[in-house]
């Protein structure tokens, strides 16, 4: 009779134990073990000190979860280490909806494959499985559940072990790899720079990453960007702003995160260089721009949105603040407001001051800070107006800061000034007049 063989023919509640077996997968309740012939859960209820490829020798109670054996209570001894190991051929799980489906009848841990989209629901990892309304994959207590946050409306793939059914609805998988597999928005793959209204011109495909949510049964853009890899700041952060994004259902995170989406980038958490030099994480696009739910908001909080600001009233809360602040009042639909379509971007290059990163990597202080409004009016004579502002960065702490009037240019003017190409996808007819337009003599600005 193999180890767990042994355990699965025990009583439930009976003590059991096995010995020389070999951690394969891990989550942040236990621990999963092979006995040379088939798996199993040792389930701990936090996190276990054991790493995959540990021997352990584990006794504990003899469960039950959704049918399957499992260890519970356990004492686990390490007796070895860097074990290798082969994974079986992974099961395609979602290779079907009736395949999915017929898991409910499998009573052992089974290596398996899934593919869907990542819905993300507070601290839940669910993937929507093409064909299935109600059923769903979760992962399960995924230790690294920080490196996905940012997948929530991705397709992705899930590698590791079906646990057994929660809920009735969730098909739990303890995840050894996930992975990205593509973007999508409003339910379709995107393989090319989409053509929204907000987007300036993209020269290098590379370095443009978009971010969605998954948000009221349909994939919804968060916000996209250029991220550049030398300076390690975005150029710019473009991105719808209305009252759907800023309906008040969250509050701000203030946990900061690294971007799934982007291998190198800075890190710029509060006890670095950058900050002991005085400079905060200022937001390209702000938290409170972003406060329809948990995920969205969250995504405002990713490293590659943050850029080395002179905190306080020297910029990020002064004149910085001031203008973040009207652009969302300008945003409003009590101000006949559909959308209101935002680039907010930094000036930097090689060769300006730097700041040294948490892991010693030299950050580019941005010289100057700008945004390009282009309003949309379903219900104006001209749907179509922009404005442009263009802020040196610089400390206005001793009481030059600057008004919004004096900040103020046409878009052509800040295309010139930041050589960027803002709102492309204009019609082409109007595109040259909106463009062109002294915002300072629209009403609509109230730039006095």
């Amino acid at each position: 009779m193999t180890p767990f063989e042994s355990v699965r023919k025990a009583a439930e509640g009976a003590s059991v134990s096995v010995e020389g077996v070999t951690v394969v997968a891990k989550h942040s309740m236990g621990i999963m073990c092979f006995d040379g012939y088939e798996y199993m859960l040792v389930y701990a209820n936090e996190m276990m000190a054991p790493i995959i490829g540990d021997k352990v020798n584990v006794s504990g109670k003899k469960a039950l979860y959704a049918g399957m054996s499992q260890i519970q209570e356990p004492t686990v001894q390490i007796v070895g280490s860097g074990v290798s190991f082969t994974y079986l051929e992974p099961d395609e799980m979602s290779s079907s909806a009736s395949h999915f489906l017929s898991f409910r009848n499998i009573v052992v841990p089974t290596f398996v494959t899934v593919q869907g989209t990542l819905v993300q629901n507070g601290a839940y990892n669910n993937i929507k499985i093409d064909g299935l309304d109600s059923q769903d994959a979760s992962i399960a207590y995924y230790p690294n559940s920080e490196e996905i946050r940012g997948f929530s409306g991705a397709i992705i793939q899930v590698t590791g072990f079906y646990l057994g059914i929660s809920g009735g609805t969730h098909y739990n998988i303890m995840a050894v790899d996930v992975k990205k597999i593509a973007d999508i928005d409003n339910g379709y793959t995107y393989s090319s720079v989409p053509a929204w209204m907000e987007l300036p011109a993209v020269t290098d495909a590379s370095q443009f990453h978009i971010h969605t949510v998954y948000d009221s049964g349909k994939y919804s853009r968060n916000y996209s960007f250029i991220y550049d890899s030398d300076n390690l700041v975005a150029n710019w952060v473009a991105y719808p702003l209305n009252d759907w994004y800023t309906e008040s259902n969250t509050g701000r995170s203030e946990y900061w995160y690294k971007d799934p989406y982007v291998d190198i980038q800075a890190i710029l958490a509060k006890s670095g260089d950058f900050y002991t030099n005085g400079y905060e994480r200022g937001h390209q696009i702000g938290s409170a721009d972003r406060l329809r739910s948990r995920n969205f908001n969250d995504q405002t909080f990713y490293y590659t949105n943050a850029t080395p600001q002179l905190g306080g009233d020297k910029f990020n809360s002064g004149v910085w603040g001031d203008l973040e602040n009207q652009v969302r009042r300008w945003s409003r639909a009590s101000n006949s407001t559909d959308t209101l379509y935002v680039v907010t971007g930094c000036m930097v290059k090689k060769g300006d001051p730097t700041v040294n990163d948490n892991d010693g990597k030299s950050v580019t202080i941005p010289s100057a800070y700008f945004k390009a409004l282009l309003r949309y009016s379903s219900s104006s004579t001209n749907p179509y107006i922009a404005a442009g502002f263009y802020v040196e960065h610089k400390d206005y702490s001793s009481g030059s800061k600057p008004t919004l009037k004096s900040c103020a240019m046409s878009i052509k003017d800040l295309e010139e000034k930041t050589g960027f190409n803002f709102f492309v996808n204009l019609p082409a007819d109007k595109k040259d007049a909106i463009k062109a337009e002294d915002p300072t003599g629209n009403s609509f600005w109230g730039l006095k």
